[in-house]
C-alpha cells in the first residue's frame, strides 16, 4: 500500500464516519435509542477522530521536519491519535454516564500519557 494510498483511505474514511455521526445525531434520541444507538454514537465517533487525527497529525509531522522516513511518521501519528481519540471519547463517555470529576478526567488523561510515554520509550 503506498501512502497515498493510506492518505487517501483515511479521507474516505473521514468523509464517511463524519456522515454517519451527523446522521446518528439527527437520527437518534439519546433517550430512546437504547444501548446499541449510544454504542455506535461513541464507534463512529471513535473512528471519525482517530481519522481525522492522523491526517491532520501527519500533515504537521511532514511540515515540521523532512528528514523522517513518512511510513514512521504516519505510524507514530496514527498511534497518537488513537490516544487523542480515546481520551475525547472516553471523557465524553464518562460525562455521558455522569461520572466526569476532574480527579477521574486528570487520571485518564494521565493513564493514557504514561502509556505513550511506554510507546516512546519502546521505539
Amino acid at each position: 500500500m503506498t501512502l497515498r494510498t493510506y492518505i487517501l483511505g483515511m479521507i474516505g474514511n473521514t468523509i464517511l464516519c463524519f456522515v454517519f455521526l451527523i446522521y446518528i445525531v439527527n437520527s437518534f434520541s439519546p433517550e430512546s435509542a437504547g444501548f446499541m444507538g449510544i454504542f455506535l454514537f461513541f464507534l463512529i465517533l471513535f473512528f471519525f477522530l482517530v481519522s481525522f487525527f492522523t491526517i491532520c497529525s501527519f500533515y504537521l509531522r511532514r511540515k515540521k521536519s523532512n528528514n523522517k522516513v513518512e511510513f514512521q511518521q504516519i505510524s507514530i501519528s496514527f498511534r497518537q491519535a488513537v490516544f487523542f481519540a480515546f481520551i475525547f471519547s472516553g471523557i465524553l463517555f464518562l460525562q455521558s454516564v455522569q461520572l466526569l470529576f476532574w480527579w477521574s478526567a486528570i487520571l485518564f488523561i494521565t493513564g493514557m500519557v504514561l502509556l505513550e510515554f511506554y510507546f516512546i520509550k519502546k521505539d
